[in-house]
């Protein structure tokens, strides 16, 4: 399964006790919920983050779309350039390899 489209939005609340929302938006105001960070404080959860660290962990997720096209595209530059200018295998190669599992991870393959 693919994921949601991007770009994403991080919908901040007013009210820093309220979820964090980031969205696909769709044409006519709709969007599609993609994530829903909570307030943790108002969770009673053991491990409460704080206001910034929530924030921080939103727009990292809102990213993600296109940080996931970077390194797909990064990744193609490495391959062919390894091949061409090294003549090396680029599955030796460390940023190939770790950007090459990044990817894997974040589609599931």
């Amino acid at each position: 399964m693919k994921h949601t489209p991007g770009p994403w939005t991080q919908h901040t609340p007013s009210n820093p006790t309220e979820a964090v929302v980031i969205a696909h938006e769709l044409p006519n105001y709709r969007r599609t919920i993609v994530a829903v960070i909570p307030d943790h404080r108002k969770q009673g959860n053991a491990a409460v983050l704080d206001w910034n660290e929530e924030h921080a962990n939103a727009r990292l997720i809102a990213a993600a779309p296109e940080m996931l096209r970077a390194l797909e595209l990064a990744l193609i530059d490495i391959e062919n350039t390894l091949r061409r200018t090294f003549n090396t295998d680029p599955q030796t190669d460390t940023t190939y390899t770790i950007i090459r599992n990044t990817i894997r991870k974040a589609t599931g393959e």
